[in-house]
């Protein structure tokens, strides 16, 4: 087996079911937690987490950074209201708030949901400045691998739940990198195991029938992001994509 990431590239957005059907579903069709996805707006995006962008020191010291960044973020929120005794206890659930309120972690957000991802890939294009790129990317985990595990250097985490109504919604799961590696990509070429990651390939040019299969499929802002945050979210979407299309050279 060579050595390297699979990607699949999609012809339009049709071709992303049957690429999902043929090339990924072992069964041929849809097991929730058979696979983990992960939504990128360009394909040239490594699976790098936030405190591996945020951190420029030696790369020897990522992991007791990372821990001391948490450590220090939990000593923050004693008291609150919202950090419950439970969660300062929980190092997978105060990591998890950690990542929601923007701290830098080593953590990825996953979801079980093809469609999920595939909204935030798309979602993420409008939503930034970027101008929109040709592909946008779907990343494919298998989380029955043997090589997630801790001391191997990265692991999948599924914290508790409860009083994440955000997660919940959006089938969230996480990875978590503990070892020095500068991404995930890098940890799983490391192991040896190009196999347990794939990425699909999809044209932005088909943002719009996306988006709107996808808003059929309650796969939008106001349903993922419970709340009026998410529904100003989707209120700027649908005026985004418009924008967006608009503002894109003719081919």
């Amino acid at each position: 087996m060579t050595n390297k990431i699979i990607e699949l590239v999609c012809s339009d957005w049709a071709d992303f079911r049957r690429t999902l059907e043929d090339k990924i579903y072992k069964k041929g069709f849809f097991v929730s937690g058979e696979f983990l996805y992960r939504g990128q707006s360009s394909a040239a995006y490594r699976l790098e987490t936030s405190f591996d962008r945020w951190y420029k020191g030696p790369k020897g010291k990522r992991p007791v950074i990372a821990d001391q960044l948490l450590r220090n973020f939990g000593v923050e929120c004693d008291g609150h209201s919202s950090a419950t005794p439970e969660i300062l206890a929980d190092e997978e659930r105060l990591l998890a708030l950690a990542q929601h309120h923007g701290l830098p972690t080593r953590l990825l957000d996953w979801t079980v949901s093809p469609y999920i991802a595939a909204f935030f890939a798309f979602s993420y294009t409008f939503d930034a400045d970027a101008a929109l790129e040709d592909y946008v990317a779907v990343w494919v985990l298998d989380p029955s691998s043997d090589i997630w595990a801790q001391d191997n250097g990265a692991y999948i985490l599924d914290p508790a739940k409860h009083g994440n109504e955000r997660m919940r919604s959006q089938g969230g799961r996480f990875t978590h990198l503990v070892g020095v590696f500068d991404c995930l990509e890098d940890y799983v070429l490391e192991m040896d195991r190009p196999d347990v990651l794939r990425k699909i390939l999809v044209p932005t040019r088909d943002i719009e029938k996306a988006m709107g299969d996808l808003s059929a499929m309650q796969c939008n802002h106001a349903r993922l992001f419970p709340g009026f945050d998410g529904f100003a979210k989707e209120a700027k979407a649908r005026v985004g994509i418009d924008l967006k299309m608009k503002a894109k050279p003719k081919a």
